[in-house]
């Protein structure tokens, strides 16, 4: 297909409705590949469609003003050539005018000089109609081409003097009868396609007399109006390309967004809903803590008292095995409730000095026994010296009895070791024992709750795992690390390493905390302590008037807060242990009442608040402190705990007499 058809038929035109239609079903499909269900907003078609008409009108019009551009042109030095052509008296040139006649051959050369400063115009010609009708050439530029008077070659053949002129175009005739113009019809010979320029050549009368003619290659002018064409065809299809990939972009986007958005209110949704679990997970474990710690008090309670009488080697036995049994599920129940505080971020640690030496102390008198018992070694290396530490003692000597704990009862023969090092502020302790070992394809589970590395362990030795669980979190929270080596039958080493940067000046209270204070309480009269009991659990009232009982103190007991404050003006008390759970009026209402009673009365006594209560979560015993309680004690309690906590607490005379207080409800 010629450039002619190509501009004839509109190719161009068709060719540019089928790329738009192309573009609209790429950004269809890219859409639906990338979110399915989604499409293009109808607004994109429609303005496509506006871009494609506006960009086939404008390829109409740039083509016209492509046509004007070049008529202007041609249009611009037409009338020069004529003129001078007309000054050369080319109306003395006619068909029967010889062609070595040297006026002749000087307008060809003069023709053939405007060719040569004007190379885009193939042709120059010069046309008359004769007397007769006719209408023939006179001069052509390229007549005698080699100027020797003879018409040779198919170059110098092609309209020698006098040939008559093809059909004339309507543009040809008005240029005849003195309208110069642009013929756009495009004229072909055995030469070429030309379309042409006709200027009217004048007589010195001022009469048309001639028409010259400048052949322009059709191809050149339909090249002309095609790249004005496409061009303006170009940036339309660009425009409805970019609005395509633009929308496609905002599609995806917005779908994107709104996904992120729908995402992000799930997961605060989700997380609200964790939240509400976990704090019905705290509520829960706050409530079975207290419900589970109420009778385990009085089972460990009335255990120990048990054991202080007289019993037979049979009794003992038993007593004993429900002593340890209590002991095991109070652990249970405190490593629940420590992974719970850690899960839900609720574990606060001190920072407090503390000696190495007085914790590797308390750990070795309190397991050493066990090691005894086992006939197993038990060796510490206590490298650190006698160094202290900023940390958390409390949270680092139950990890150091955690893993002790499971080294002496994974143990049955050999030893355990307790190495400790401290350099550079980092405290190495290394646990090592010689036991039944871990496989190396269970170690990857060994720090997951309720797992151990092996089912027959839990039946052979007992335990939930938690331990493990709890002292890697704990440690986590310190800031240091806990791992493991072990090999089968070859025993396990673990590793604690925790920043402990060196304190030192010298420690105020054994390296712990320094304890809750109470004021010194001038002695009391008479020959032992008095003590308000307010505990609402008939088991536990009895449980704990035994006690006070058997540690020389007489006391009054409520059954709840209401009775307690009924009972706290008539009688001077030592001290008074406050359950927290009460009906009618709870512990904490009660505390606060019995401040306000020691505060309206002028009184600078203050009397030590004891709580004894079955909550062991977090932020019970900040609660108590905060109402006006001196102590804070968990159930299930010991009679030895209750007595170190009194004596603390309160200064009494040496009681002579024996005890005597209310009888329990």
């Amino acid at each position: 297909m010629n450039a002619v058809t190509f501009l004839s038929h509109r190719v161009d035109i068709g060719v540019f409705l089928i790329l738009i239609g192309l573009i609209l079903y790429l950004g269809r499909c890219v859409i639906k590949h990338k979110r399915p269900g989604l499409r293009l907003p109808s607004f994109v078609f429609i303005i496509s469609g506006v871009l494609a008409i506006a960009g086939v009108w404008l390829a109409e019009y740039s083509a016209v003003r492509e046509r004007e551009k070049i008529h202007q042109w041609i249009a611009g030095f037409a009338p020069v050539f004529a003129h001078g052509l007309e000054t050369m008296g080319h109306h003395k040139m006619g068909p029967q005018t010889p062609p070595d006649d040297p006026q002749y051959l000087a307008m060809i050369e003069r023709m053939k000089a405007w060719l040569k400063i004007n190379p885009t115009i193939a042709n120059i010609h010069t046309y008359r109609r004769l007397s007769d009708g006719r209408i023939v050439f006179i001069v052509d530029s390229e007549a005698d081409y080699d100027h020797n008077g003879r018409f040779e070659g198919d170059r110098e053949r092609r309209m020698a003097n006098g040939a008559p002129y093809p059909t004339p175009t309507q543009h040809a005739l008005r240029a005849l009868d003195g309208h110069p113009g642009l013929s756009s019809d495009i004229i072909s010979d055995p030469w070429g396609t030309w379309i042409s320029f006709h200027q009217p050549m004048l007589d010195r009368a001022g009469r048309v007399e001639a028409v010259l003619g400048l052949d322009f290659p059709a191809a050149e002018w339909v090249h002309r109006i095609l790249y004005a064409r496409a061009t303006s065809l170009f940036i339309a299809a660009v425009l409805v390309l970019i609005l395509v990939a633009v929308s496609v972009l905002i599609t995806l986007m917005r779908a994107e967004i709104g996904q992120r958005t729908k995402i992000e209110r799930e997961l605060v949704r989700a997380k609200e809903l964790a939240e509400q679990s976990n704090q019905a997970k705290s509520e829960f474990l706050a409530h079975l803590s207290h419900e589970l710690r109420t009778p385990m008090t009085s089972i460990l309670g009335f255990s120990d008292l048990l054991l202080d009488t007289h019993l037979t080697e049979e009794q003992r036995e038993f007593t004993l095995t429900l002593r340890k049994s209590g002991a095991s599920l109070i652990t249970l129940l405190n490593n629940i409730l420590d992974l719970s505080k850690i899960e839900a971020n609720q574990t606060k640690l001190e920072s407090i000095p503390f000696s190495l030496a007085e914790i590797v102390d308390d750990v070795t008198s309190m397991l050493k026994p066990g090691t005894i018992t086992k006939k197993l070694a038990f060796t510490v290396e206590n490298q650190a010296g006698d160094i202290n530490v900023i940390g958390d003692p409390t949270r680092f000597r139950q990890v150091l009895i955690n893993l002790l704990h499971n080294a002496i009862k994974f143990t049955r023969k050999g030893g355990v070791t307790l190495r400790m090092e401290w350099s550079n502020d980092i405290l190495r302790c290394d646990v090592i024992d010689t036991g039944i070992g871990i496989p190396p394809d269970r170690l990857a589970n060994l720090f997951q709750g309720f797992t151990q590395a092996d089912a027959s362990i839990t039946r052979r030795f007992g335990g939930t795992g938690l331990g493990l669980v709890i002292s890697r979190e704990l440690i986590r929270l310190m800031g240091g690390t806990l791992t493991v080596e072990s090999e089968s039958d070859h025993g396990t080493t673990f590793t604690i390493r925790v920043p402990a940067p060196q304190h030192d000046a010298p420690l105020s209270t054994s390296g712990s905390a320094a304890p809750i204070s109470a004021p010194e309480l001038p002695a009391s009269p008479g020959k032992s302590g008095h003590v308000l009991l307010v505990e609402d659990n008939i088991t536990n009232r009895r449980l704990f008037s035994t006690m006070l009982g058997k540690l020389g103190y007489t006391f009054d007991v409520a059954v709840n807060g209401k009775e307690a404050i009924a009972l706290f003006p008539r009688r001077h008390y030592h001290a008074v242990l406050m359950d927290c759970e009460m009906p009618e009026l709870d512990g904490f209402e009660a505390t606060r009442e019995i401040r306000a009673m020691e505060t309206a009365g002028g009184n600078t006594r203050r009397v030590p608040i004891i709580a004894v209560t079955a909550n062991a979560m977090a932020g019970t015993r900040a609660k108590c402190l905060d109402v006006g309680m001196d102590h804070y004690l968990t159930k299930p309690l010991r009679i030895e705990i209750l007595g170190d906590t009194l004596s603390s607490l309160v200064e009494l005379p040496v009681a002579t007499d024996s005890p005597s207080g209310s009888p329990p409800a």
